[in-house]
């Protein structure tokens, strides 16, 4: 396999993870009558209706297991540090996804991460169970310090996380470096490294030419060193032959 490789140093995030599909499951609780004097401030207000109040009684993360996947999709945050599935979801819904990635050590050692989430996560590292943290903060992700036992060379890492959705929800986790010494983000994916490192420099190199279009077309700038044959592809790549595709993937 191809390895798509990132460095990793002190305040930076695991932030390049190959994912399943977020997993969607309308979530039922029983009626229950709330009584919730109106707020008159500023300033939020914490409630937990009844539907949360439920499915956090009802919450349990000891029968997951390590995930198996597949894990088709690959997830690239681009300038966030945490990886992010927020949405705003009109029925409550249970929301889950599992993730793989993996991270090369200089050396076998203890090395010490940050783990954020809003809801709820589960995380082993070369197979083992390594921590089952479900803060379920809501707006604001809850924090948990963890020292990962690596081995020298490559560690794998598989996530699974979940939440509750009630209209809008923060479905994010992060697990950020805070040691010294470097260590480097790594993904295996079967090919196109090369391909995928083009189009992120190509998509972190957009931008707009101003703030707000009042009229006439939108327009979008991007580094002209970005090679046409590939801005053609990612836009007509779902409707061009497979034998025609490698062919301009060769000429780029």
């Amino acid at each position: 396999m191809e390895q798509f490789r990132y460095p990793l140093k002190n305040n930076a995030s695991i932030n390049r993870w190959r994912t399943g599909s977020v997993k969607k499951t309308v979530f039922s609780s029983p009626f229950e009558k709330i009584d919730v004097p109106p707020n008159y401030g500023e300033d939020g207000v914490r409630i937990v209706y009844p539907v949360r109040k439920f499915f956090l009684a009802s919450h349990d993360l000891s029968g997951i297991t390590l995930p198996r996947g597949p894990f088709p999709l690959i997830y690239f945050p681009f300038e966030r540090s945490r990886v992010d599935f927020s949405s705003f979801i009109h029925t409550p819904t249970h929301l889950e996804i599992e993730a793989i990635s993996w991270v090369d050590a200089p050396l076998a050692g203890s090395y010490p991460f940050e783990v954020y989430t809003n809801g709820a996560i589960k995380l082993w590292l070369n197979g083992v169970e390594l921590l089952s943290f479900a803060p379920f903060t809501r707006s604001n992700p809850g924090k948990q310090e963890i020292l990962f036992p690596f081995n020298k060379g490559l560690n794998e890492l598989r996530i699974y996380a979940d939440d509750i959705a009630e209209r809008e929800v923060f479905f994010s986790f992060e697990l950020k470096y805070i040691g010294q010494s470097c260590l480097e983000g790594v993904l295996l994916l079967d090919e196109g490294v090369e391909e995928i490192s083009r189009a992120e420099r190509f998509l972190k190199s957009c931008y707009f030419p101003k703030d707000c279009f009042y009229d006439g077309d939108v327009i979008l700038h991007h580094d002209p060193a970005v090679p046409p044959l590939l801005l053609f592809l990612a836009r007509y790549g779902a409707i061009i032959p497979a034998a025609i595709q490698n062919e301009i993937r060769r000429l780029i």
